[in-house]
């Protein structure tokens, strides 16, 4: 393309270090990126950002690299790297007299959804909560960038439990972007997506079903059918027909997702983890128990890696892992799994989590198989004190989270 061309000249009268060459490459990333074509970009930001730094200084060109570097580094897992960006870049904005305030909530954004996918939900929602008011008020912003911040924030109320709060920010998202010109804009997707999502929490299967179809539809018809988007609103449907039992159909569907995302985003991305541990769960309900440990284990190695050791989703994985041990027969690797499980969880949710409460329950099965009785007994009684303490919590709490008992605990 032109940017393509452009650099190409660059290069070609030795100007490739030149003022002109940072903003040529940070705009070639950029068109790359929003293409989902995720590895291609990455090293063309690397390049830019010194560029930009050294003949822009620290000003808001420098801002706008750091930002959409980090934002690339969220999609492709690497949370570290996405934090730090988007820190640098808020930085560099709080010293700057900025026109738009769409900016520095941009930023505010990315970095938001950084913190809510590495478990840290309240620090995210005090972010989301500043982005959007910076947002409204800003008058040069055409609404797509409003509906982005509300509906990030709508996803983020839906894993902490406040689905009619999430439903009601997505909607408002969906009627902005309504309102704007293009009914082809691929954030209407997103949404659609997220709304499916509460449904199913409340379940509504069909409403859910309704509103992913929607959203793959609109993917492929706007080219994204090799966008890792389009890849969860296609694990999200296979969810649908795992709960119909159709295993077989819900393993497919996962797969394609997973090889979506192993394209997209690299064999290590914690998306792909999630993947494996879909494709896995329905190899169990097959029966199909060593080829889901097999998948489970190369899942939780990455999630460790991305996440770090202690995040609720390697926990939720862990105990995964102490299912299938368990249906299987492996009691001893089953017991192992779930006190490594419990143990994480204990370190990423608290003592108090309602996940907590049952897993122990599910321990204590296990210890019962061993003949270990007086242990057994009292995780039973630890898991009947959290059950306690969490439903009086409840009848206090005006918006309490909510919590599923599925066979197999989902990202």
């Amino acid at each position: 393309g032109s940017l393509r061309t452009a650099y190409a000249v660059l290069e070609k009268t030795d100007a490739a270090n030149s003022v002109n060459a940072g903003s040529v490459l940070s705009n070639l990333a950029l068109s790359i990126h929003k293409q989902g074509r995720y590895k291609e970009a990455e090293p063309l930001y690397e390049l830019a950002e010194p560029l930009v730094r050294r003949w822009n200084g620290e000003r808001i060109e420098y801002a706008k690299v750091l930002t959409n570097s980090a934002l690339l580094a969220y999609e492709m897992g690497n949370y570290a790297s996405a934090v730090k960006q988007s820190q640098q870049a808020l930085d560099v904005e709080s010293k700057l007299q900025l026109a738009k305030n769409s900016i520095r909530a941009r930023t505010m954004n990315n970095l938001a959804l950084t913190l809510t996918e590495l478990g840290r939900f309240s620090e995210a929602e005090a972010l989301f909560l500043r982005a959007i008011p910076l947002q409204k008020g800003d008058r040069s912003d055409s609404g797509a960038g409003l509906a982005e911040v509300l509906n990030n924030f709508a996803v983020l109320e839906r894993k902490i439990g406040r689905l009619d709060a999430s439903r009601e920010h997505s909607l408002q998202a969906l009627a902005i972007v309504a309102s704007s010109p293009g009914s082809e804009h691929p954030l209407r997707a997103v949404i659609w997506n997220n709304l499916g999502m509460v449904a199913f929490a409340q379940n509504d299967a069909r409403q859910a079903a309704e509103l992913y179809k929607k959203a793959a539809d609109l993917w492929i018809r706007t080219g994204g059918a090799s966008s890792p988007k389009y890849a969860a609103t296609l694990s999200n449907i296979a969810e649908l027909e795992s709960k119909k039992g159709h295993h077989k159909r819900a393993q497919e569907l996962y797969e394609k997702a997973l090889q979506i995302n192993e394209a997209a985003l690299g064999r290590d991305h914690s998306e792909v983890a999630s993947n494996l541990e879909n494709v896995a769960s329905q190899l169990f309900y097959q029966k199909k128990y060593e080829d889901a440990i097999a998948l489970y284990r190369r899942g939780e190695l990455i999630q460790e890696k991305a996440l770090g050791p202690d995040h609720p989703e390697v926990a939720k994985t862990v105990r995964n892992l102490a299912v299938v041990y368990r249906s299987s027969n492996q009691i001893e690797a089953s017991e192992d799994a779930y006190r490594n499980a419990i143990i994480k969880l204990e370190a990423s949710a608290g003592s108090d989590s309602p996940l907590l409460s049952s897993w122990l329950r599910e321990y204590a099965e296990v210890l019962r198989k061993e003949q270990r009785f007086a242990e057994a007994e009292q995780a039973e009684v630890r898991a009947l004190g959290i059950k306690v303490r969490n439903t009086v919590r409840a009848r206090v709490d005006s918006n309490p989270a909510s919590s599923t008992g599925a066979a197999f605990e989902a990202r």
